[in-house]
């Protein structure tokens, strides 16, 4: 037997219509599936962006939670305290008077070798009642008397006994009004 060698080109039959229909097909077929590609290939990018972001997050959470674990049981009791706390003072300060100013200027009129004294406030009214110096006590009188802060300065009880009479000493009871004795509220 022969054997024949081609060494030509094949040549191909002309294309028919459902061949030209066949190859028109096939390219758009691989236009898709390479957009399909590029598509799903983005989608990936994006989940892994996602996953990696929805990760962070489980982290910051879990984070927060665990300070704000903290902030509840350590801290808030503290907090709560304080707050409490400021909360009394507000009450206090609001529904308390301002004795403490005038006993500030009852005690800076005093002399400082004063023997024996107590000072009483009640709703509008300060007692004062001590034995001391009867120039003293007319010196605390006076002064009550010219002070702005003060009205209606009177020594109600004045008891001397045979000793105290040559000393000039004795026992006192001052009363006199306060003006205004009610805070600014907070």
């Amino acid at each position: 037997m022969k054997r024949n060698f081609n060494l030509l080109k094949p040549l191909n039959p002309p294309p028919t219509v459902w061949d030209k229909v066949y190859l028109w097909f096939i390219d758009k077929a691989r236009i898709v599936i390479l957009i399909a590609e590029l598509i799903i290939a983005f989608a990936f990018i994006l989940k892994v962006i996602e996953d990696t972001n929805a990760k962070n997050k489980d982290k910051e959470i879990e984070q927060l939670r665990n300070e704000l674990s903290f902030y509840g049981f350590e801290m808030e009791p503290t907090f709560r305290n304080i707050q409490n706390k400021s909360d009394r003072y507000i009450l206090i300060w609001n529904n308390s008077s301002k004795f403490s100013d005038s006993l500030s200027e009852i005690v800076s009129y005093l002399p400082s070798n004063i023997s024996e004294i107590s000072i009483r406030f009640g709703d509008n009214e300060v007692g004062v009642y001590g034995y001391e110096d009867l120039n003293s006590i007319r010196d605390l009188e006076n002064a009550l008397k010219t002070s702005s802060n003060f009205s209606n300065t009177k020594v109600t009880d004045l008891t001397l006994g045979q000793g105290d009479v040559i000393q000039s000493k004795g026992r006192y009871s001052l009363t006199a009004d306060i003006n205004d004795y009610n805070r600014n509220q907070l």
